[in-house]
């Protein structure tokens, strides 16, 4: 879990790190009742796990400390140090969490490398490439010493502070917090630092979660002044409300010139996802929305990863992401035309500019014309005679080319003799009305990336 040390306290790693060892190695007499929250696992009289800490209750704080009361501490027993760093009973300590959270922070690390390799590699259209950490856990909730919100580790904030100190460089990064909750512990996390900009659009926390915090008046501090902005939605928002504050808040990621965005995806928006509290907030997203809104994040125009954040319709989880992504490259496409559809049409194209360059090496023989033989270049370097006898029932005759190598362009092009209408074949290439200028060779910033 070194990767958080970027941003989170190194008490509470250690705390996430270590917290469940500490507690399954307690004996059961030493487990407070109050901490316990019984599991499909540890309840079940048929338990069929044989893992070690098999039957223990997830560790769940059963009261909460302010950190800002000046006569409290963590303490060093597990149980109290569960009260002081969680805020809430729904992000509770259980087995195996530490290894997802493990593969969380190498994922991340991996995203860095790749941006390191491809920045550092001068790779051209970086503003048309994005990338998608796919983490097990969202992260947007917790904050420096705690976790809430089902968060362990801001996975965005750790990515954004990882990037500005690796070997890129970074002095601009931007976050755009796109999940139904306001992200109020990435919010928290960069409040004083006027090199990250963090944008949050959510419901409102007058009636949602996490009910402190989210509030359109907490715009950073200090040098930070105005690097935090958050957008609270008003109950029930559709895309008619969406549509304008993401417009917004992309004007101010521009003008904060951003080297990279960092999204922190939630999918939770979704008109049917089952946690949001519909009769005080509540918002409505269908797929068409998530691709208007994939592609207005591309208008961006930098750099961007998506982070998985929140999202609880699991059914509807997958063609979210996709229809946002969807967006991003038909954002592209929208504000770069040379970069073409897909691969696939790219292909087909330059196929058919070879094809109109060479009209002699590219005949086509699937569609011969009908009573006529089909000629390829091949067949018209092998006749080295004069033309055929045109006079044969049932088969067209082609001028061959003639032996010498040597022909003049302007010479007139033989016709096609025969009865059988169609195109006629010329054995060589038609003479132009006017020579054809060279095409000015296109600008390759913006094209399709890697070709």
């Amino acid at each position: 879990l070194d990767l958080a040390l970027a941003v989170h306290g190194a008490a509470y790693v250690r705390y996430v790190a270590t917290a469940w060892d500490r507690w399954c190695r307690l004996a059961p007499e030493k487990r407070c009742r109050f901490f316990r929250r019984e599991t499909e696992s540890s309840g079940s009289k048929k338990n069929t796990n044989t893992h070690w800490s098999a039957g223990v209750p997830a560790l769940v704080p059963p009261n909460f400390t302010s950190h800002n009361t000046p006569n409290a501490q963590p303490g060093v027993d597990v149980h109290a140090q569960t009260c002081w760093y969680h805020t809430d009973t729904e992000t509770p300590m259980f087995a195996g969490l530490v290894d997802s959270l493990a593969g969380d922070m190498r994922v991340l690390a991996e995203i860095v490398r790749s941006l390191e390799f491809d920045l550092k590699n001068d790779l051209r259209n970086m503003h048309n490439k994005f990338y998608y950490a796919l983490t097990t856990h969202p992260g947007h909730h917790a904050a420096k010493d705690n976790a809430g919100g089902y968060c362990y580790l801001n996975n965005a904030a750790v990515l954004a502070k990882a990037l500005t100190k690796s070997s890129l460089n970074l002095t601009r990064v931007a976050i755009l917090d796109v999940d139904y909750h306001a992200g109020n512990g990435t919010c928290s996390l960069f409040y004083h630092d006027p090199d990250v900009l963090v944008v949050s659009i959510h419901a409102s926390p007058e009636g949602e979660y996490p009910w402190n915090s989210g509030y359109a008046t907490e715009q950073g501090s200090g040098r930070g002044l105005h690097k935090t902005i958050n957008v609270p939605l008003p109950p029930a928002s559709t895309w008619a409300e969406y549509e304008p504050a993401l417009v917004a808040t992309i004007r101010a990621i521009k003008k904060h010139d951003a080297q990279v965005l960092v999204v922190s995806l939630g999918l939770d928006t979704h008109e049917f996802d089952p946690v949001q509290e519909r009769e005080t907030a509540g918002m409505s997203l269908n797929y068409d929305d998530y691709e208007k809104m994939g592609a207005l994040i591309a208008g961006c125009g930098v750099a961007t990863v998506f982070v998985q954040e929140g999202g609880y319709n699991l059914e509807a989880a997958g063609s979210i992401v996709a229809s946002v992504f969807r967006g991003m490259e038909s954002g592209f496409c929208s504000a770069n035309p040379e970069r073409g559809e897909s691969a696939e049409t790219i292909a087909t194209n330059v196929l058919a500019e070879i094809t109109k360059s060479f009209p002699k090496r590219f005949v086509d023989q699937t569609k011969p014309d009908r009573g006529a033989p089909a000629v390829t270049y091949d067949d018209e370097l092998e006749s080295d005679d004069g033309d055929s006898d045109g006079d044969s029932e049932g088969e067209k005759t082609v001028s061959p080319v003639p032996a010498s190598p040597l022909k003049s362009p302007k010479d007139p092009p033989k016709k096609h003799p025969g009865n059988t209408p169609g195109p006629a074949v010329s054995a060589t290439p038609t003479k132009p009305t006017e020579p054809t200028k060279p095409e000015p060779k296109q600008k390759t910033k913006g094209g399709w990336f890697g070709f």
